[in-house]
C-alpha cells in the first residue's frame, strides 16, 4: 500500500510537522507514506537565508518523531527536509522505517539549491515494505538517465518528491511523469505540495504509462493506493542495444 501524502508546506517546522501527523494519524500499517520534498522544513532556496532560518533542534525532534511512529505504526515514511553533515547540507529524503532511518541525497540540484547545498553521489535502492524502490527529487524528473539506472539495479517503484511551482510546466512535468514509468515498466509516484499554481500534479502512474491517479487540490489530500507489482516488466529493458549505448552508474 502506498499513501500520497499531498500537504501544505510553509516555512514553520512545527506547522508542517503538525500537517504530517494529520496524513499519518489516516494510514494503516504496512503503508509506505509519501510526502513531498522540503515537507517537513519547507522549500525556499531562492531566499538567501534559506538555512540560517531553519531551527535545526527542533528539526531533529521532528526526525526522532517520524523515526518513532514509523517503528510503532510498522509504516514507511519518505519525506523531504534538510540534512546537515559536518559544514555541508543536503536536500534529502528522509526514508524512516523499520530498519530506522536512511537518506537520500539529491544528486542533479537546482539553480537555487546550489546556493545552499552539496549535491548527493549516490543513487541507493531501498526495501520498504518488501518493495524495492528508488528515489528521486523534484527537477531529477529531467534527468532520465538517473531513472533508468535505478529501474536497472532492480527498483519496482520510482519514488518522486516534488515542490514545483508554475502552471506553465505542468502539462510538460505530468508528460515527464508517464515517460519515466512507460519507458522503464515500473510504478512511478509522484507527490508535490499541496498549494494554487501548482507546476506538476500528485500522480501515480502504472509500468504501463497509465496515470492512475492525478491531484491538483490546493488541500491536504491523502490518497492510498495498491500497486500490483506483477506489471513490473524488464520487457524493453532487457532489448536495449547496450553495445551502441549504455547507462552505467559511476
Amino acid at each position: 500500500m502506498i499513501a500520497l501524502g499531498q500537504i501544505p508546506v510553509t516555512s514553520n517546522i512545527k506547522k508542517n510537522l503538525d500537517t504530517v501527523k494529520k496524513v499519518l494519524d489516516q494510514v494503516k500499517a504496512g503503508t509506505i507514506v509519501v510526502f513531498p520534498e522540503g515537507a517537513l522544513t519547507g522549500y525556499t532556496p531562492e531566499k538567501e537565508d534559506f538555512i540560517s532560518t531553519i531551527d535545526f533542534e527542533q528539526l531533529s525532534e521532528s526526525h526522532t518523531y517520524c523515526e518513532y511512529i514509523a517503528k510503532q505504526r510498522e509504516i514507511a515514511i519518505l519525506i523531504g527536509s534538510v540534512e546537515k553533515e559536518g559544514d555541508r547540507f543536503y536536500n534529502a529524503t528522509y526514508i524512516f522505517s523499520s530498519e530506522g532511518r536512511q537518506t537520500y541525497r539529491k544528486v542533479n540540484l537546482a539553480f537555487h539549491d546550489k546556493k545552499h547545498f552539496a549535491a548527493g553521489s549516490a543513487l541507493p535502492i531501498f526495501t520498504l515494505q518488501g518493495i524495492k524502490v528508488g528515489v528521486l527529487m523534484c527537477r531529477e524528473i529531467m534527468y532520465p538517465e538517473q531513472w533508468r539506472a535505478l529501474a536497472l539495479k532492480g527498483a519496482q517503484v520510482l519514488i518522486h518528491l516534488n515542490n514545483t511551482l508554475g502552471p506553465d510546466k505542468y502539462l510538460l512535468w505530468k508528460s515527464y511523469l508517464i515517460s519515466r514509468a512507460g519507458e522503464n515498466q515500473r510504478y512511478v509516484v509522484s507527490v508535490n505540495c499541496a498549494g494554487s499554481g501548482r507546476g506538476c500534479p500528485t500522480m501515480v502512474v502504472s509500468p504501463k504509462g497509465k496515470p492512475i491517479v492525478e491531484i491538483t487540490s490546493d488541500q491536504l489530500v491523502v490518497k492510498e493506493i495498491d500497486l500490483d507489482l506483477g506489471e513490473v516488466q524488464d520487457y524493453y529493458l532487457g532489448q536495449r542495444r547496450t553495445d551502441l549505448v549504455d547507462v552505467v552508474e559511476k
